[in-house]
């Protein structure tokens, strides 16, 4: 579930010169000159850097927000933005004065990509209007990725609806910083309402969320962070993170251990399991509504802005090809997003698939009832994972019944187990390049590809025993993992903390 720290659009197709400068670290880009031109056109005060004493008018003058400005951007975030047709292609809100998605932007990428960033900052002046009620306790409010199709918005949703069963009070806050599509239907409260905060965002989006809602939103609050990572050691922004919140959700034993390790000694760390849900079905969708034929059919499902490197696609290509002859019979279908976003590894996997009609790779969006019927309709799932928070998707397709093959190792062992599943034994390895923001010298799991590949035969050809191993996996998570369940061990914790800030 990590998304952090590499720019997600497409190379900009004009870049800030870093030819001649005004002075260091501010060039006379085409976005300058132009809102110079502009400025002095329609003005009676001139602007004029090469004056004397010009030099400090014109600083002041980049770093302002215009009178008359719709966009709501200073002048020197304006004239970048006004000369990258990329940025314009993918925010084009901005023109409106809608600054939420390129306030993430500049918090990730702007920062780095724009000189005049760098020296004049990088945040930028937007503040959600949210309604505050009088602050009261008995209640918490949730931040979270509530509209978005990534697993992070998931586990926001997951939270509350686990508090919800327990009769818990919740006001939900949308947070909507990603690149990913919004298009998941959840109506949110935008009310700030209670005393208690649970942030369902991981920890380096922590400070951008207090620059958006502003510190009085949290202000007297109990902050709590529902946190996930997928190594064994924290990153080194988590050290800037640990300021924002005075206790950390684990979802996972992998990351409480993680965390129980790493975090302060103020901030309370506690193993906080989600709900896991099997996602809705519509019955009567088939396979031919995916465009897909009746072969037996392996699926795995991944975000390429989620690390290619740790879901490891290419692995489970490399397994599959082991376990089956071109045209044997199963196909192996590839269902990701967000292909776009990493060009040179989505070629990567494409070459890996060459000369095997058998390997399907669909690199697309689906609507949330196809995305379930598509699990729904495949004979087994597999994730061939280096490492995983929590890995929802080999859940969802054990809650549907499907015999699963997966790594034994990280998150997902609280719900798998070897009489529930087939899982596949590693070795640890060193995390290496081209794993964007993972430490190299950091550890993680490499699967066994030669016994990945016996299973995916064995399930291929033994169905009566995958069935068994599937149904026993069903069963189990129902039980375990139920939002009564697990939204009693929430609203245990919560009514101390409430005790705790009570009168103060």
């Amino acid at each position: 579930m990590m998304r952090k720290r590499r720019p997600l659009l497409p190379a900009p197709d004009a870049r800030q010169s870093e030819g001649d400068e005004v002075l260091p670290g501010i060039p006379f880009s085409a976005g300058i000159m132009q809102l110079l031109e502009e400025h002095n056109a329609q003005s009676n005060t001139l602007i004029d850097p090469c004056a004397p004493g010009g030099l400090s008018s014109f600083v002041a003058w980049l770093a302002e927000v215009p009178a008359r400005s719709v966009s709501g951007l200073p002048r020197y975030m304006q004239a970048v933005y006004n000369e990258r047709n990329d940025l314009q292609a993918h925010y084009p809100e901005v023109k409106s004065g809608e600054l939420t998605r390129f306030a993430w932007w500049a918090h990730v990428a702007g920062r780095f990509e724009a000189p005049t960033f760098r020296l004049f900052g990088h945040e930028v002046p937007v503040r959600r209007t949210l309604r505050e009620g009088g602050r009261i306790n008995g209640g918490t409010d949730a931040i979270g990725f509530f509209n978005a199709e990534h697993g992070i918005g998931e586990a926001s949703r997951l939270l509350v609806e686990a508090m919800r069963a327990s009769d818990v009070a919740v006001s939900t806050v949308g947070y909507r910083n990603t690149e990913s599509r919004q298009n998941y239907v959840f109506d949110t409260d935008e009310v700030g309402t209670y005393r208690t905060v649970i942030a369902a965002i991981n920890a380096e989006l922590n400070k951008p969320m207090r620059d958006l809602f502003g510190a009085h939103f949290f202000r007297d609050t109990y902050v709590i962070g529902q946190w996930f990572w997928e190594l064994e050691v924290a990153p080194t922004w988590y050290a800037d993170a640990y300021q924002y919140v005075d206790e950390l959700w684990a979802p996972t034993k992998f990351i409480e251990e993680m965390l129980r390790r790493e975090a302060p000694s103020r901030v309370h760390v506690h193993h906080m399991p989600l709900p896991l849900r099997k996602p809705r079905v519509v019955e009567d969708a088939t396979r031919a509504d995916l465009d897909l034929d009746d072969r037996f059919m392996f699926l795995f499902t991944f975000d390429f802005m989620s690390v290619m490197k740790r879901k490891n696609p290419l692995g489970l290509v490399e397994a599959f090809k082991k376990a089956f002859a071109p045209g044997e019979g199963p196909m192996l279908v590839l269902k990701c997003i967000n292909g776009e976003t990493r060009p040179e590894g989505f070629a990567e996997l494409m070459a890996s698939c060459e000369g095997r009609d058998d390997i399907i790779v669909m690199n697309k969006y689906l609507d949330s009832h196809l995305s379930a019927a598509l699990m729904n309709v495949c004979d087994c799932y597999v994730s061939l994972h280096r490492s995983e928070g929590l890995g929802l998707t080999i859940a969802e397709a054990m809650l549907l019944g499907k015999p699963v093959i997966a790594t034994g190792y990280s998150g997902n062992l609280d719900f798998m187990g070897e009489e529930t599943s087939f899982m596949v034994p590693w070795t640890r390895v060193k995390v290496g390049e081209n794993a964007e923001a993972y430490d190299a010298d950091a550890t993680w799991a490499e699967p066994d590809l030669d016994v990945a590949a016996q299973l995916m035969r064995h399930v291929y050809e033994n169905p009566d025993n995958a069935r068994e191993v599937a149904l026993r996996g069903k069963k189990d998570l129902e039980t375990r993992f139920t939002p009564e369940r697990t939204g009693a061990r929430m609203k245990v914790r919560l009514e101390e903390v409430w005790e705790s800030i009570d009168g103060k």
